[in-house]
């Protein structure tokens, strides 16, 4: 019993530490461990019920001043897809302040500055953990 245990320790340590940070402070913080799920989505990112045909899952973290602390994860994996804050989590039109994107395999593809659910600001583009791009973006729209 004691080997099994010390085998779960160690593989959800590597999972803690295995995910490229995104320079922001309190995501790569975050106690996935923690929240609650709050809904499911299919291969095409649509909401459902059925918990067998979903791709991803929400997870709610904190709230503060209107504001939730929110991540999708992969279902396969139990890995973030992206972490986010909004002021709805039933509603991806109110993603507010920064989002971080991650691949399967936990590499960091993007960070970028959100308001009303689009890209709106900076835009930085991760490859191999290396920066690959940096653009500016306005509702949604590449503008540099």
């Amino acid at each position: 019993m004691k080997r099994v245990n010390f085998l779960m320790i160690f593989f959800f340590s590597f999972i803690a530490f295995s995910l490229e940070k995104s320079g922001i402070k309190e995501y790569d913080q975050l106690d996935f461990s923690n929240g609650e799920i709050t809904a499911y989505y299919d291969k095409d990112s649509n909401y459902t019920e059925d918990k067998e045909l979903a791709m991803f899952y929400r997870k709610v973290f904190s709230e503060s001043k209107g504001v939730y602390l929110v991540a999708d994860f992969y279902k396969q994996t139990d890995t973030p897809q992206l972490i986010f804050k909004m002021t709805d989590f039933d509603d991806d039109n109110t993603k507010v302040g920064k989002e971080a994107s991650y691949d399967i395999l936990e590499n960091l593809s993007y960070v970028a500055d959100l308001k009303d659910g689009m890209f709106n600001g900076k835009f930085t583009s991760y490859k191999n953990g290396k920066i690959d791009y940096i653009a500016d973006y306005l509702q949604n729209k590449q503008t540099g």
